[in-house]
């Protein structure tokens, strides 16, 4: 068995993250879309019970995803465990000023950190994947069936986006100084946008 490197291990973790990021911001872009289509007044000639479950996967999708890098659970792959790696190999950091790399863990460190604190963003998209999507709480069982973001806990879209948006700075932040290459913030948006326009396109046309 052969064991990677400790290069081969950071390299790899930016690599896994990124893709479970991108995975998770992708997942919680089509809810947004779909969303803004249906609200914008556009009609069809079809059920919107399909996009009701698209929408409602894609979100549970999207929180599950996301609670799993926040969460500093032990043997997963996480931003904690990203950032202990990065710490613990700053030697094999192209960019030469380790103080400023150092400095720039902690923020990100300390922000992670007041994340998932009692009663944060963070804590409550763990919380939901833990009550909601793992199983239902018997508590919530008598409930009238909620918005999945609206209660226990409740959670809003502005929030989960500055929470992706952190992730991804903290991504890019890190790879450029892996790399000594100039700061590019990582572009996670895709053509979701465009792919669910032509869709709904499609579906609006006579046949």
């Amino acid at each position: 068995m052969n064991i990677p490197s400790e290069s081969e291990k950071l390299g790899d973790t930016i690599t896994a993250l990124k893709m479970s990021l991108q995975e998770s911001w992708g997942y919680f872009m089509t809810v947004i879309y779909i969303g803004d289509w249906f609200n914008s007044g556009n009609q069809f000639n079809v059920e919107a019970r399909f996009f009701d479950l698209v929408s409602e996967s894609c979100i549970r999708c999207s929180i599950l995803t996301l609670a799993g890098l926040i969460a500093n659970n032990k043997d997963a792959v996480h931003f904690h465990y990203f950032l202990n790696i990065a710490n613990d190999s700053l030697s094999l950091f192209q960019f030469p000023e380790k103080s400023k790399i150092e400095k720039s863990i902690q923020k990100h460190r300390n922000w992670l950190k007041i994340l998932i604190s009692d009663g944060a963003i963070g804590n409550r998209i763990i919380d939901k994947r833990n009550k909601i999507i793992a199983h239902l709480d018997r508590k919530f069982v008598t409930q009238k069936r909620p918005n999945f973001l609206d209660n226990n806990p409740s959670l809003n879209s502005g929030e989960l986006v500055g929470v992706y948006k952190q992730l991804m700075n903290i991504i890019s932040e890190i790879e450029a100084f892996y790399y000594d290459r100039p700061f590019v913030k990582n572009n996670f948006d895709s053509d979701i946008k465009g792919e669910i326009e032509q869709l709904f396109s499609l579906i609006g046309k006579k046949p």
